[in-house]
């Protein structure tokens, strides 16, 4: 039964008929029911479709996204400087690799990591005044050589023209023997001005390099000097013993000594790298 609005609550149950215009009217027993019926089948309707969303994520059909990992702030952080290996998902196969990406990629490996030099012992640096020593002392070395066989020719130019008629050629030769004799002088000379300790690894080879070039300047000398007395004559071929006496003085069982000194020494002579 629809409610009734009374103006006191004195009224009595008699004066039901003089209710005012502006009640509502009373609602029908068919019309409430046809309303609860739309609001269960609404109900009814979300209920289902809350359990059939809750089989669905059961199921895995739909899967809320997974939150990204907190990633540093490039703006506030630097980048480490290794980088930790990638995921094995995350790593291409050897095949998708170019060869030329892998060896651009090795090459860059910073060696330096792999074997640290805290753990290695350093090898003690070369005396500063040993390595000048030694870099002096080779080239008077390799010098040698080079006067060894200028002198050697220097003997076969004086055989075959030592008794020659042609006066300028016996002075061309002579001229050419006397230049030798100055070029051996000059490194002689450095090889005096350099200062060797007898501690010094390169003290024997200094002696034997001195032993030498003494022994050049003998055979060039000897040579020059019998040039000098071909000079003198203008039929050399009458003073052929004159002229080879110098040659003949320095001669040991047929060989010049000086030669035979420097061919044994010569071995002996070369430096020692500090």
């Amino acid at each position: 039964m629809p409610p009734v609005t009374t103006s006191a609550t004195s009224t009595a149950a008699n004066r039901v008929d003089s209710v005012p215009a502006s009640i509502p009217p009373s609602i029908s027993p068919s019309a409430a029911s046809s309303k609860k019926g739309v609001v269960i089948v609404l109900l009814c309707t979300l209920v289902g479709v809350v359990v059939l969303i809750a089989v669905l994520f059961a199921v895995g059909i739909f899967s809320l996204p997974e939150p990204a990992p907190n990633e540093p702030d490039n703006a506030l952080q630097e980048q480490p400087v290794n980088q930790e290996p990638p995921r094995s998902d995350e790593v291409e196969s050897a095949e998708d690799i170019p060869k030329e990406s892998v060896e651009a990629s090795t090459s860059n490996i910073d060696t330096k990591t792999d074997t640290p030099t805290d753990t290695e012992p350093s090898s003690p640096e070369p005396d500063r005044a040993e390595v000048a020593v030694y870099d002096k002392l080779i080239v008077l070395y390799d010098d040698l050589a080079s006067f060894d066989q200028r002198i050697a020719e220097a003997a076969q130019s004086f055989n075959a023209n030592y008794l020659s008629p042609s006066y300028e050629t016996r002075a061309a030769y002579a001229s050419e023997a006397e230049s030798l004799l100055s070029d051996i002088y000059d490194s002689y000379n450095d090889l005096y001005n350099t200062t060797v300790s007898a501690q010094s690894p390169n003290a024997s080879a200094y002696k034997a390099l001195d032993t030498c070039y003494e022994d050049c300047i003998q055979r060039i000398s000897v040579i020059s000097e019998a040039w000098n007395t071909s000079l003198l004559y203008d039929d050399p071929s009458l003073y052929q013993d004159e002229i080879l006496e110098p040659i003949a003085r320095d001669n040991v069982n047929g060989a010049n000594r000086y030669y035979t000194e420097f061919q044994e020494t010569y071995p002996l002579a070369q430096p020692v790298e500090p």
